[in-house]
């Protein structure tokens, strides 16, 4: 019992004395500072660097504030990253020249920032804050701002208005319940380019509020839990739309408006019962991905005035109807109809499409297996590479959780009320509308 006792003591004692490790891989422009205490340690340490040196990441930063006399020593790095850290405090000066800033497991709560023309990224992945600070319009040049799991309850957009330079803005696994901004109307000066704001406790958004962001292109609100989407979207240059992985139950787009850029409607992984409506909004739309809701009926007038639309995804939904008013529009290059609850008869009015395309699968046997070929567009796998490896594992079982809930959800449905096929068509005759 006494050799176990002085063991874990020598065990305890060395885990909390750790002496500073200085490590510069070759070839590389990157080094990581270890378990450095500046108050034990101070700054001599980083005179062994040199000025090749492009990022300093401060592995087990052994201090509670980073402000100006710290962030003054270390900004001839000009990127630093600060991973596993007791730092609580962010204070950036005016004559802070760092670039890039990235504080990764950390105890930060509290952030100060001054007028700041110098840094243009700021990353924030898991820590303890509760506010977006309004002093982050100070920081002048900022391009890119990511924070990610955090406590933030509630996200005011115009804190980002003044925010001149601002091209990327993204807020994952947050604890998010709302969204608030200015009222219809306001304008702004934004370039923002990119709005990420995903798996997070959101029920219902108002999509006025991303009308000052007039240049955007890319809004991905997937992962959350939205049922109802009010407001009109108005954007011109908007390109991609994410909504997979909600809860919505319907989607109306008749009240959207300017929307002929956008190339992309993703809509997978919710509960919609019906096709959306007013699809037309959409002219220049390539892409739609409905796969994985609870849809029944599949009316292919929906897409008739979509002259640019090739890929169409509606696998895994409860489809036992089609309605064919008119015919599917001719660039339409692939049709995805896997996992649902047709019939013979459907098969037969099919074969009078034509679509230049490969043969494709109708089915909704509950032994067919789903083919992974565009696993990267439905996004159970979506930017797995670019992925934070903190807050990897989240997205995985969300999303297959998600996946699984669907799958057995549609298939329990269609097995009890109708009777499997699977059949494999080749849809290359010419239209037969008049036969």
């Amino acid at each position: 019992m006494l050799l176990l006792l002085f063991v874990a003591s020598i065990a305890f004692i060395s885990a909390r004395v750790r002496a500073v490790q200085l490590i510069c891989p070759r070839y590389t422009d990157v080094c990581h500072l270890k378990d450095w205490n500046v108050a034990s340690d101070g700054y001599a340490i980083l005179d062994q660097l040199n000025d090749t040196t492009g990022l300093l990441s401060l592995n087990r930063l052994l201090t509670p504030i980073l402000d100006g006399p710290m962030l003054r020593r270390l900004a001839p790095f000009g990127n630093l990253t600060v991973y596993r850290s007791d730092v609580e405090t962010l204070h950036l000066t005016t004559d802070c020249t760092l670039q890039s800033i990235s504080l990764r497991r950390t105890e930060l709560s509290s952030i100060i920032f001054e007028t700041n023309a110098h840094l243009h990224t700021l990353d924030i992945v898991i820590a303890p804050l509760a506010a977006v600070p309004f002093t982050l319009a100070k920081l002048e040049n900022l391009k890119q701002l990511v924070i990610s799991v955090t406590h933030i309850a509630e996200l005011d957009l115009t804190v980002f208005y003044p925010l001149k330079e601002l091209l990327h803005l993204e807020f994952t696994q947050n604890q998010l319940a709302s969204l608030v901004g200015a009222p219809p109307g306001e304008r702004v000066a934004s370039k923002v380019k990119k709005i990420l704001i995903r798996l997070n406790p959101l029920t219902t958004v108002d999509l006025n509020l991303f009308a000052p962001f007039a240049e955007l292109e890319f809004l991905d609100l997937s992962g959350n839990r939205i049922k109802s989407l009010s407001g009109s979207l108005r954007a011109h240059q908007l390109r991609h739309i994410t909504l997979e992985s909600n809860a919505l139950r319907k989607l109306n787009l008749c009240t959207w408006d300017g929307l002929g850029s956008v190339e992309w409607l993703e809509l997978s992984f919710n509960r919609l019962q019906q096709i959306p409506a007013c699809l037309q909004k959409l002219p220049n739309v390539t892409e739609l991905l409905f796969d994985h809701n609870r849809l029944t009926h599949l009316p292919l007038e929906s897409f008739a005035d979509l002259a640019q639309l090739r890929e169409l995804h509606l696998t895994f939904n409860q489809i036992a109807t089609i309605s064919f008013g008119s015919p599917l529009p001719d660039g339409l290059r692939r049709l995805e109809l896997f996992h649902n609850c047709l019939f013979h008869s459907d098969v037969a009015l099919l074969r009078c499409i034509r679509i230049r395309t490969q043969p494709y699968t109708l089915s909704h046997s509950p032994t067919t297996r789903i083919p992974l070929t565009s696993a990267g567009k439905t996004g159970l796998y979506k930017d797995k590479e670019k992925m934070d490896p903190e807050h990897y594992y989240y997205y995985y079982y969300y999303y297959y959780f998600n996946y699984y809930y669907q799958h057995y959800y549609n298939t329990y449905t269609c097995f009890y009320t109708h009777e499997a096929y699977s059949h494999s068509i080749d849809l290359t005759v010419e239209k037969c509308w008049n036969e």
